[in-house]
């Protein structure tokens, strides 16, 4: 039986596992069935065993070649011996053969087109920027800062900043010229800047620029290969060398009848030298300020020192009184120093629980800022103005605590806070128990900046190092520094940006300030985006005295406390037995500088057996008005620092308080009149009843800032009008060119994928990169002025002080020197006016006071340095502290505290000069 072709590829495709499961297993059982199919199963076998043998035999590979021509094989379909095959399809050629000639064209037009616009791009590109370039790189920006007016005997300093209209540091030179106002030139300055483009700039003191009223100041920037920039100008009022007066009491309270004593000291505003006052005026006024009869004095100075003394009237009504002091030359201003007359004896401490209390906040810089962390002083007294020690926590609306409060024995303190705007936050007091107020804290705003100057207090000759936080970038602000009316320092910066600063950015600062700033300095923070500018934040801080005196005394050396936290230098004191036996009566001083060189000096020196608190009411001290000023000490400053200040500190921390303190509180519970004058007039000393009404050492004006970058933009911005107006037309076609070529190229490609012409990613990623550059630097050629560096900037508002108001007295508590008398009160003593006692030690007083023991206010030393104290009303018994206070012509301070154990005041005569 013969097998069709059907089954033969039935049995290979069994053989091979090609077959359907359910086939395989019929065809399976038929040939276990029929002995001719599992023949012929077994040839299939044979022949697909033949075809592996025959497909592992080596042959020569067969050479494969395209025809150049297609031909058309006819197809000749074969006799089928059992049945007829599947007929096969044609041999034809697919669509992609067919049309690949066309993506090799494809590739090339994209390649050829993308460098044509590439190059067309870089070009113009090139061109712009070259274009932008000349037009930034011409002009330079300056800008200047400096003080508002110029003062004789000070070297004024200026700043100036260089850079281009980018914002890059530019070296250039810069020419400062002062002009008088009729055109005489009277010196100048001429330097170049460094590669920061920074220069400081200092004015010798002995210029001629001082000889003149007025000054018109002339600042000219030249650059190699460029014509010179337009100068800058203003106007500065030349004022005469400031003198102040300082008073110091030898007693703050009196009674009636007593004798008051007064020192006088009368120094340069700038390095303390002695003022060129040689008398003054003295009188004592009462509180309405009529002058007391008979208390009218002439105090003669010798080298800025004197003093002067007068009775009060036997009934002199209680209530505090105001000493007057005012230079005959007209040299100086008015100064005032208060007193309180008291006839009965200070009324004992109320010991009833405390049920109100008066607590001022006094936010670090002024102003409480929603979102920054924040530091906040505070001052609790009672009714009777007298400090509380306090313990407590800050809490919102929700009673949740935000910061635990606690004051020392002075009733200051301060704690922080990171306030949240439109929360409400009050002080819950703990102790002492029963205190029914709850006073509230000042309300956040969200605009401002919070400054940050740590414990306050700078080693002597060191720059101001302090914090400003800003929630607004790009602040043009300027930090000025003023030290006794003087400006000292001044620097303009810019908050920092959000991203180079973090969430809150925190800009440092350094404020360098003259060498002979010592003391108290008011630092400023002033916002110059508007003209005048606006003061955002201010606070006092203090810098340590350099240049000083050094105070030894023999034979006892004990407790020797100058201006600085010095190590204490002691011996071995005597028992008080050897000390009732052989009490000094002669005590030596020598003075040194800092060499240990001596040097010549008026002392001052006197006794006291109290605290440091009743001293502090008892003397005043000449020493902490130069160092604190005037105001501070009319505050009460010394009730917490001692009569001699920074000699007896412990710590930096109370003077950092007392000094946040000083000024008008944010918010405060105001004590009611009655009881304000109850407490003016009972057991507190003259300007310790009541806070200061403002900020102790006067209004600070902003600096003089001369800035042309508003200017050198607007110059800018009408260059690159002109530039886009004139440009030609070959530009605009080449503009228009890159851009439309760009998308024409895309296009092109979109159209030869829809044609089935094969283009992939060797296609498309250049054409999609050549098409974003084409766009974006035509997009830049339309608009030139987009992403410009100059717009960047940040301009400060120039600002010229009023040379009108500049000519005026210094702001302050003192007033000009020829106010009218005030009229004249009836007294027991006689009239007229009455010449002191001459300077000098050792001549006799008319009569002594009650409570003075030992005062002497001008014990000059020799030319080596030594003078001798002498000490007669000295016992044995408690002992008693001498305070000794030295200053020299040059203007270095010290001071010299003793310790004589074993030792009383004893009744008589006191001794004084």
């Amino acid at each position: 039986m013969s097998l069709g072709p059907v089954a033969s590829q039935q049995f290979l495709e069994l053989v091979y596992g090609l077959l359907p499961d359910k086939e395989a297993a019929a065809l399976r059982t038929a040939i276990s069935a029929d002995t001719e199919l599992a023949a012929a199963y077994a040839r299939a076998q044979a022949a697909a065993t033949l075809l592996a043998q025959a497909a592992r035999l080596p042959a020569p590979p067969i050479a494969l070649r395209r025809p150049d021509t297609l031909v058309a094989v006819p197809f000749v379909r074969p006799t089928p011996a059992v049945e007829t095959p599947r007929q096969k399809p044609p041999l034809v050629r697919t669509g992609p053969e067919v049309r690949r000639p066309w993506a090799r064209w494809a590739g090339w037009t994209v390649g050829v087109a993308a460098t044509v616009l590439l190059a067309l791009a870089a070009g113009g590109y090139y061109y712009h920027r070259s274009q932008l370039g000349d037009m930034a790189a011409g002009p330079v920006r300056v800008l200047l800062a400096g003080p508002p007016w110029l003062e004789a005997g000070h070297a004024p300093r200026f700043s100036l900043l260089t850079t281009s209209l980018a914002g890059q540091p530019v070296s250039a030179q810069i020419e400062l010229g002062f002009w008088s106002p009729d055109g005489q030139h009277l010196g100048g300055h001429k330097e170049q800047t460094d590669e920061q483009g920074r220069l400081e700039v200092t004015l010798p003191a002995d210029s001629r620029v001082f000889q003149a009223p007025e000054v018109r100041l002339v600042a000219q920037v030249f650059r190699e290969k460029l014509r010179p920039g337009l100068p800058l100008e203003t106007r500065l009022a030349v004022r005469p060398e400031g003198t102040i007066l300082h008073l110091a009491l030898e007693k703050a309270v009196l009674r009636p009848g007593d004798t008051l004593r007064l020192r006088v000291l009368a120094v340069k505003r700038s390095r303390l030298g002695p003022g060129p006052m040689s008398r003054l005026r003295c009188e004592v006024r009462d509180p309405s300020g009529a002058v007391i009869s008979g208390s009218r004095r002439e105090c003669p100075l010798r080298q800025g020192l004197g003093w002067v003394e007068c009775s009060l009237p036997q009934r002199l009504p209680d209530g505090q009184y105001t000493v007057v002091a005012t230079a005959l030359d007209g040299t100086g201003p008015e100064v005032r120093r208060t007193f309180l007359v008291r006839s009965a004896p200070s009324p004992q401490s109320d010991k009833s629980p405390l049920r109100k209390l008066h607590v001022g906040f006094f936010p670090e810089g002024g102003e409480l800022v929603a979102g920054l962390e924040n530091r906040v002083y505070l001052s609790v007294r009672d009714t009777h103005q007298r400090p509380v020690r306090i313990t407590g926590r800050v809490v919102d609306r929700q009673n949740r605590p935000v910061a635990l409060v606690e004051t020392g024995e002075h009733g200051l303190g301060a704690f922080s806070i990171e306030p949240v705007l439109g929360e409400a936050y009050r002080l819950q007091i703990e102790t002492p128990e029963g205190v029914e107020d709850s006073p509230q804290l000042p309300a956040a705003s969200n605009s401002g900046i919070a400054l940050s100057t740590g414990q306050s207090v700078f080693e002597p000759g060191k720059p101001l190092e302090f914090v400003v936080r800003s929630k607004e970038a790009g602040v043009p602000l300027v930090a000025a520094a003023w030290c006794r009316g003087v400006a000292v320092g001044q620097l303009a910066f810019v908050t920092q940006t959000q991203a180079s600063a973090g969430p809150t950015p925190a800009n440092p600062v350094i404020l360098p300030v003259d060498d002979w700033a010592a003391g108290v300095i008011h630092l400023c923070i002033f916002d110059y985006r508007t003209s005048p500018p606006r003061r955002v934040a201010q606070r006092l801080v203090f810098r340590r005295p350099g240049p000083r005196l050094h105070l030894q005394a023999a034979p006892i050396v004990a407790h020797r406390t100058p201006l600085t936290n010095s190590p204490t230098i002691t011996t071995a004191r005597p028992t008080a037995e050897q000390a009732s036996s052989q009490l000094p009566r002669q005590i030596s001083v020598q003075v040194t500088d800092e060499e240990g060189k001596p040097a010549p000096a008026v002392l001052a020196a006197w006794l006291s057996a109290g605290s440091p608190e009743q001293e502090a009411d008892q003397n005043d001290s000449l020493l902490a008005s130069v160092l604190l000023g005037p105001d501070l000490v009319e505050a009460g400053a010394l009730r917490h620092l001692g009569p001699i200040p920074l000699g007896r500190l412990e710590s930096e921390k109370t003077l950092d308080l007392v000094l946040a303190t000083s000024g008008a509180p944010r918010s405060a519970n105001p004590p009611e009149p009655a009881q304000a004058a109850k407490a003016q007039t009972s057991d507190q000393p003259a300007g310790a009843a009541s806070a200061p009404t403002g900020p102790p050492q006067g209004e600070v004006p902003p600096c003089t800032v001369l800035d042309n970058l508003a200017q050198l933009k607007t110059e800018y911005q009408d260059r690159l009008d002109s530039y886009r107006k004139h440009r030609t037309r070959v530009l605009n076609t080449l503009i228009t060119l890159i851009i439309f070529g760009g998308v024409g190229l895309v296009l092109f490609v979109s159209m030869a994928n829809l044609l089935n012409i094969p283009c992939g990613l060797r296609l498309w990623v250049p054409t999609l990169a050549t098409a974003a550059i084409c766009l974006t630097v035509g997009l830049e050629l339309l608009h030139p002025e987009r992403h410009v560096g100059p717009a960047q900037g940040v301009a400060f508002a120039s600002y010229q002080h009023p040379v009108s108001q500049a000519v005026g007295r210094p702001a302050g508590r003192q007033s000009p020197p020829h106010a009218p008398a005030p009229a004249t009160t009836a007294g027991p003593s006689a009239t007229g006016t009455e010449s002191a006692q001459p300077s000098g030690a050792g001549q006799p007083i008319a009569k002594a006071a009650r409570h003075a023991p030992f005062w002497n206010p001008t014990i000059p030393t020799d030319a080596r340095g030594k003078a001798v104290i002498v000490l007669d009303r000295l016992t044995g018994g408690a002992g008693v502290r001498l305070l000794v206070e030295a200053y020299s012509p040059s203007g270095r301070l010290g001071a010299l505290e003793l310790e004589m154990p074993g030792s009383s005041l004893s009744s008589g005569s006191p001794q004084a000069p």
